[in-house]
C-alpha cells in the first residue's frame, strides 16, 4: 500500500510541471465518455455536466511550392504538379475550454455532447499568428449492447458525428484566410464510429474502447485525415476520496488533403501512456491527466509533446 502514495506522488509532480501537447481536435486521443464518468452507463434522466482544458503543442517541417508563389500549398506535398521544399519549422499551440453534456435517456442509451472554445497559435520564422473561436460540437449516442460473464462484462456501441458549427472561416485584416490549422473549427462534417468493452466488478475497473473517424472536406476543399484510435484504461482507489487512473491511448490517422494535395507532415501512428488522478467529492469530482508520448511513428517531420487535460464534473 506504500506504493499508492508514491505513485500519486509521480503523477501529481508531473501534472504540477507539465504544460505541452498538441493542436487540432482532429489529432486528440482518449475516449471522452470514459474521461467524464469512466464510461459509466446513466440511468434514464441523471446528467453530468463537465467543464474541461485541454492544453496541446505540436511542431513540424513547413514546406512551399516552387508554383505557388509562396501563397497557396504551404506545408503540402504530393500528388499535384508542383515541387515543395521544407523552407522552416512552426510549433501549433491549442488551448481547448468545453464543456460537455451526458444524459441518460433510458437504461440502455445515453447522449454525449460536446461544445469547445478554441485557442490557437502558429510560431514560424516568419513571426506569430493567432485565432480564437467556437470550435465545432460532437454530439454522441452510447447504447449498451450486451451484458456477458454474469454481468461483469458490458459491451457498448457508439456512433454520432463532428458538426460544423465551429469558426472555419477566420480572416485576417485585409480579406486574407487565416491558416485552415488557426481555424477554431474545421468547417466540415465527420462520421464516428466506435465500440465499448467495460469491466466493472472488482478493485479495478477496465476499460477498452476503439473508434473510426471519417472527416469530410471544407470549402476550401481541405480535409483532416481519418483516424482510427483505440484507448484501454483502468483505475483503482487509493486512499480516501482519490482515484488513479492508467490509459494507453493511441491514434492512426490518415493524411490531411486539400484538393488532390497531400500534407506530407500530418497524420501517422502515435501511442501515449496516459497516467492521471480523480478526487471525489459528493456529486462533484475533479480530474487531471497527462499523455504522454511512448511511440511516435508520424508522417515526414512531425514532433508529439506531452498533453495535459483537466475536467470537472457534476453529477445531477
Amino acid at each position: 500500500m506504500r506504493r499508492m502514495p508514491m505513485l500519486a506522488a509521480v503523477v501529481l509532480s508531473v501534472l504540477a510541471v507539465q504544460q505541452t501537447a498538441r493542436a487540432c481536435s482532429v489529432c486528440r486521443c482518449g475516449d471522452q465518455s470514459f474521461f467524464i464518468n469512466n464510461a459509466r452507463q446513466l440511468t434514464g434522466g441523471r446528467l453530468l455536466i463537465a467543464v474541461e482544458h485541454l492544453h496541446t503543442r505540436k511542431s513540424a517541417a513547413v514546406l512551399h511550392g516552387h508554383d505557388d508563389g509562396g501563397h497557396g500549398l504551404a506545408k503540402l506535398s504530393g500528388s499535384g504538379s508542383g515541387q515543395h521544399e521544407e523552407v522552416g519549422r512552426e510549433a501549433q499551440t491549442q488551448h481547448t475550454v468545453q464543456l460537455s453534456f451526458k444524459y441518460g435517456l433510458s437504461d440502455r442509451l445515453m447522449l454525449l455532447a460536446t461544445a469547445p472554445y478554441v485557442f490557437n497559435r502558429i510560431a514560424a520564422d516568419a513571426g506569430v499568428e493567432t485565432a480564437n473561436g467556437l470550435g465545432d460540437p460532437e454530439v454522441m449516442a452510447i447504447a449498451r449492447l450486451l451484458d456477458f460473464g454474469g454481468g461483469a462484462w458490458r459491451l457498448q456501441g457508439a456512433a454520432g458525428g463532428r458538426l460544423p458549427l465551429g469558426a472555419a472561416n477566420l480572416e485576417e485584416g485585409a480579406g486574407v484566410r487565416r491558416d485552415q490549422h488557426l481555424q477554431p473549427g474545421s468547417g466540415a462534417w465527420a462520421g464516428i464510429f466506435g465500440v465499448q468493452l467495460l469491466q466493472a466488478s472488482g478493485r479495478v475497473p477496465l476499460f477498452l474502447s476503439v473508434s473510426y473517424q471519417t472527416n469530410g472536406s471544407n470549402e476550401q476543399k481541405f480535409a483532416y485525415g481519418n483516424v482510427f484510435r483505440f484507448n484501454a484504461a483502468a483505475q483503482t482507489a487509493l486512499t480516501g476520496s482519490f482515484d488513479l487512473i492508467a490509459e494507453v491511448n493511441g491514434r492512426v490517422a490518415d493524411y490531411d488533403t486539400f484538393g488532390a494535395e497531400a500534407d506530407a507532415n500530418s497524420g501517422g501512428t502515435a501511442v501515449y501512456f496516459s497516467p492521471g488522478l480523480r478526487l471525489r467529492f459528493g456529486v462533484a469530482s475533479v480530474r487531471s491527466q497527462v499523455q504522454i508520448p511512448l511511440v511516435e511513428s508520424l508522417h515526414g517531420e512531425q514532433n508529439e509533446k506531452i498533453n495535459l487535460r483537466t475536467g470537472l464534473v457534476w453529477e445531477l
